[in-house]
């Protein structure tokens, strides 16, 4: 064996042995989590400007009712590859999808633009500073239908009218010069990077990656295989 076939072979072997401790280790976890009585861990990252965040949020919430988990959900306000000089030209390239998408649930996407993530970023604070309430999935769902399925885009005084009809209080007159959410929303960001994608909306369920617009039924078969 030359040492060019002699190098292939070896990291084949060390990829194969890296997946075989992955997979062992994560049916090791969900052992564990059976034993303790513990859900399986899911997070969803995602961001308002988004029309595939929208898209995927109210039927993926539909699936992880059904299932023994528990959810995190991690608002972006910044997302994607750092000056990735293709980013331009990827919105209008997500509204055909997330539009294709929307038409297989039966709903109809509205905007025929992309949106700005400065303009809406004050809905990722909005939804931030829900984090330790009974209301931030809420909250998030009605706001992304509003904005991508609404029939004109609803301005911040709609969004806060909305804000205080679900958690039944008006929003911090502070929260948009709050410095703990700035801190909060790149921490978000950075676990996102850390955890090895940056994308939304990107769901992670027990150490697997998924798109969420694109990967519903695969997320919720790997729960189900999983037996949560």
């Amino acid at each position: 064996m030359n040492p060019l076939e002699r190098i292939k072979r070896g990291l084949v072997m060390r990829a194969v042995v890296a997946a075989e401790d992955a997979a062992l280790g994560h049916a090791l976890r969900v052992r564990l989590r059976h034993a303790l009585g513990r859900p399986a861990r899911v997070e969803l990252y995602f961001a308002f400007d988004d029309p595939c965040a929208a898209v995927a949020f109210r039927p993926l919430r539909d699936v992880l009712r059904r299932r023994f988990v528990h959810v995190s959900l991690f608002p972006l306000v910044s997302r994607g590859i750092e000056n990735d000089p293709a980013a331009a030209h990827r919105a209008p390239y997500a509204l055909v999808d997330a539009r294709r998408l929307a038409r297989r649930t039966g709903r109809v996407l509205e905007r025929s633009e992309p949106i700005s993530a400065a303009s809406i970023a004050y809905l990722a604070r909005l939804t931030e500073s829900l984090r330790k309430g009974p209301h931030q999935a809420d909250f998030a769902e009605a706001a992304l239908d509003a904005v991508w399925f609404g029939e004109r885009l609803p301005a911040p005084s709609d969004m806060h009218a909305l804000f205080q009809r679900i958690t039944g209080a008006s929003p911090s007159s502070t929260f948009r010069n709050d410095a703990a959410l700035d801190r909060a929303l790149a921490k978000n960001h950075a676990r996102l990077v850390e955890r090895g994608h940056w994308e939304s909306p990107a769901c992670w369920v027990e150490g697997a990656w998924y798109l969420a617009h694109e990967r519903i039924t695969q997320i919720d078969e790997r729960l189900a295989k999983d037996g949560f």
